[in-house]
């Protein structure tokens, strides 16, 4: 049986060793050069690992045609989407880590609805109609915009959200407020 060290060689194309730290310094007092840490597993830097290495379209390439992965990929690519806006947030880096993980779930659509426990997952004896409205299924679509029993609730607070983010803009802008504060606890002052 592989331990996870030697997985990792064989994937990269190179020797690994477990070790629990790291070698004596060299006897020059320089610093180390050969080991390439990757947790607790090193790799010798003289060894050629760029045979298995993919070029950037390849790599693209085989994202698009991911099944479920491949879905977010699929759908920058229609004619009515903005690439460069639709993943602009990424490039601000003004959200958490867990948020933006989060996001990215949401976008490759392995959220676990019940559709996605249905289909996806396969399990058993389940049905896939949404838990709030009972009409339709439960995907990510629907439940981001389409289910009705959310539509007057949370929908509409989502909505009710967007002028209170343009007012805290325009008023930073202007210099009416001194600091921003998260969206969701601002609360526009009445003039």
């Amino acid at each position: 049986m592989m331990n996870m060290a030697d997985r990792y060689a064989s994937r990269v194309g190179a020797r690994a060793w477990r070790m629990t730290s790291l070698p004596p310094p060299p006897a020059s007092g320089g610093q180390h050069r050969l080991p390439l840490w990757k947790g607790r597993v090193y790799i010798n830097r003289n060894i050629q690992i760029s045979q298995n290495l993919t070029d950037h379209q390849d790599k693209i390439k085989a994202w698009s045609q991911k099944s479920l992965h491949g879905r977010h990929r699929y759908d920058l690519q229609q004619q009515h989407v903005d690439m460069v806006a639709s993943n602009a947030w990424l490039k601000r880096g003004d959200l958490f880590p867990e948020t933006e993980g989060f996001m990215l779930t949401i976008q490759d659509q392995v959220i676990d609805t019940k559709n996605y426990q249905k289909f996806i997952i396969r399990r058993p004896n389940i049905s896939d109609t949404c838990r709030h409205c009972h009409s339709s299924p439960e995907t990510i679509q629907h439940i981001t915009g389409a289910c009705k029993s959310i539509a007057q609730t949370d929908y509409k607070h989502r909505h009710d959200q967007v002028p209170a983010i343009i007012h805290q803009n325009l008023a930073f802008q202007y210099k009416l407020i001194s600091e921003k504060v998260p969206c969701y606890k601002y609360q526009p002052q009445s003039v």
